[in-house]
């Protein structure tokens, strides 16, 4: 098994079209991660998210798993075509937080438009 020493230059930060390929990206994390953060919603805004802290879980690949398979039952799960797993600082390192993020086409026209200001001011 590698140490942590081994894994500081290595990025885990991932970009894919597929659950399947999410859960691989996933599986490859180091339990020396801070934690990560699993959506527990498809909202297109301000979506709710639970903690998953490795520390405290040995089983914690096998509980993301089942929070996102959860989560695409929802309403919405079958428009997401976009799956990313980021480290919170870019770094992408072993040590890190990270998060997932689950798209659609229309999340990302919704995100593209708020950034653009045509929703108005978010003040």
């Amino acid at each position: 098994m590698k140490g942590l020493d081994n894994f500081l230059n290595e990025k885990f930060d991932a970009k894919v079209n597929s659950l399947k390929d999410l859960l691989k990206a996933i599986k490859k994390l180091p339990d020396t991660i801070r934690r990560i953060d699993v959506p527990v919603d498809l909202l297109k805004f301000a979506s709710q998210a639970t903690k998953v802290i490795p520390k405290d879980n040995k089983d914690w690949k096998k509980e993301v798993e089942s929070i996102l398979k959860s989560t695409l039952k929802g309403k919405g799960g079958k428009d997401i075509n976009s799956f990313k797993l980021n480290s919170y600082t870019g770094r992408g390192a072993a040590d890190d937080s990270y998060y997932i993020a689950l798209d659609s086409k229309e999340s990302i026209e919704f995100a593209d438009s708020m950034g653009k200001g045509k929703g108005g001011s978010l003040d």
